[in-house]
């Protein structure tokens, strides 16, 4: 295994807005041997709650 294939890649789209909501695309990338759906939901779900913060 190549050890750059084990850095999970995160990428993020440009901001727009509809009105009141907000977006950004994210795009998760990982090595299912190391990681999986769950782990990847998990950041999200957090990632989330940090952008809804004050």
């Amino acid at each position: 295994m190549h050890v750059g294939r084990s850095i999970p890649k995160i990428t993020f789209g440009k901001i727009t807005q509809d009105g009141e909501k907000i977006c950004m695309p994210v795009d998760v990338h990982v090595n299912h041997a190391l990681k999986d759906g769950f782990h990847v939901g998990k950041f999200v779900e957090r990632f989330q709650e940090l952008l809804k913060a004050p």
